[in-house]
């Protein structure tokens, strides 16, 4: 049992966060900064480079390192960190939103906390959950219940292996979007990483009853069925996952791979029992 647990808590399976379809992406590129909207010269160079780092994050990175040396606004900080994302240099991206949070003094509340909550993300793509975490609660400061950020604090704890702290965060976050499928997922998970199986299967049975995506909640409903000890249930919710999980190329999902790896631990602890 404990060979699987430690699969399942790997870098890989902690980032395997669910959602409605596939795994959770944050989208960087959703705030604009007030300060720079309300400035047209400004406002022009922002959402050039924005645009920019849709199509081409290398040239938008030049482009907002030429601003930076006379921008006073935060703006020319997001638009780099956008770039940053879509190079993968996630490390750097979340120093860039948390500079950007600190300089754009003039942002309204909710700017500022989701330029943290973007600074949150970009760290937890790194697998830096202390990084993560003080980026989220700097975020909560100004948005004290903004859902969001308490779900991605919920999930900085998930990577630093603190169920109880998580679970307090997302049931804060569930009482104020009790719609989230994805915020119920990660509960279940909280829930059979502190015992709760019952509890977790009841959010389990919710999501998929509120037409959540079948693939990473069987991945996560086999692995409760496997703590209950049920393992054939278990390896029904995983040999579904392998089968569905499939990238367009036809080779198998991050959720396959690990249902995969689940089931050989299964079949190699069987071997090792038998007579």
């Amino acid at each position: 049992m404990r060979t699987i647990q430690n699969h399942f808590t790997s870098s890989l399976a902690r980032r395997f966060v669910p959602v409605a379809r596939g795994t959770w992406r944050p989208a960087f590129a959703a705030i604009t900064l007030s300060v720079v909207v309300t400035a047209p010269a400004m406002a022009d160079q922002y959402r050039d480079c924005v645009a920019l780092a849709a199509q081409n994050p290398d040239a938008a990175y030049d482009f907002s390192l030429q601003w930076e040396s006379t921008d006073t606004t935060g703006g020319a900080l997001h638009c780099g960190g956008i770039a940053l994302m879509g190079l993968r240099l996630f490390d750097a991206a979340a120093e860039r939103f948390e500079r950007a949070a600190g300089l754009a003094t003039k942002v309204e509340d909710s700017e500022r906390a989701v330029l943290y909550r973007q600074a949150g993300d970009a760290w937890l793509a790194t697998s830096n959950s202390t990084k993560a975490l003080e980026a989220f609660t700097a975020g909560l400061r100004y948005l004290p219940k903004d859902p969001a950020l308490l779900f991605g604090r919920a999930r900085a704890h998930d990577l630093a292996e603190a169920p109880a702290a998580g679970l307090e965060d997302v049931n804060m976050a569930l009482g104020v979007a009790p719609e989230r499928v994805d915020f119920l997922v990660l509960r279940a998970r909280f829930y059979r990483q502190l015992g709760s199986y019952d509890l977790a299967l009841a959010d389990i049975t919710t999501a998929l009853a509120a037409g959540a995506d079948a693939i990473p909640i069987q991945l996560e409903r086999g692995m409760v069925r496997y703590e209950q000890g049920d393992l054939t249930a278990a390896r029904s919710d995983w040999q579904a996952v392998i089968e569905r999980d499939r990238r367009p190329n036809g080779e198998p999902g991050a959720a396959a791979a690990a249902a995969a790896r689940f089931i050989a631990e299964i079949e190699k602890e069987n071997a090792t029992t038998q007579p």
